[in-house]
């Protein structure tokens, strides 16, 4: 125990000492082309790979949230014909526009300016919740 304590104030210290070292460091990494776009994708997937059983889960409960949505549009909807594929798309639009209009409203609100990548961030939601809605997981 007081060994752990002794390290984690040793790390500590040292990283301290070499904050503007580590600073320049890291600064001179992502000046390399690409480096920007590579290192998050990179992360992403190690961490993907790494907890694959915890993102299955996640996944598993995105999905079971999605149908569930799913049927409560189904049931609202008035006709019977391809009601499921219908209430799936009205989920996908509703996913798509409602959080991007509430974070540029509140982008308004509190900095009187636009938010700056709405269709990126619909795009990243229709592209997770598409799949959340036709993926199969295979069995555990």
């Amino acid at each position: 125990m007081l060994l752990t304590i002794a390290l984690v104030v040793l790390c500590s210290a040292i990283v301290v000492f070499f904050s503007q070292e580590f600073s320049e460091a890291i600064k001179k990494f992502f000046k390399i082309p690409g480096m920007k776009l590579f290192l998050p994708i990179a992360l992403a997937s190690f961490l993907a790979a790494y907890y694959e059983l915890w993102v299955l889960w996640a996944l598993l409960k995105l999905k079971a949230v999605l149908y569930v949505l799913t049927e409560g549009i189904q049931a609202i909807l008035p006709f019977d014909t391809a009601d499921w594929l219908v209430a799936q798309i009205l989920l996908l639009f509703a996913l798509t526009i409602i959080p991007v209009v509430l974070i540029d409203l509140w982008s308004v609100k509190k900095t009187y300016e636009r938010f700056k990548r709405p269709y990126l961030l619909s795009t990243v939601i229709w592209i997770v919740a598409a799949f959340a809605l036709v993926m199969e997981l295979p069995a555990v």
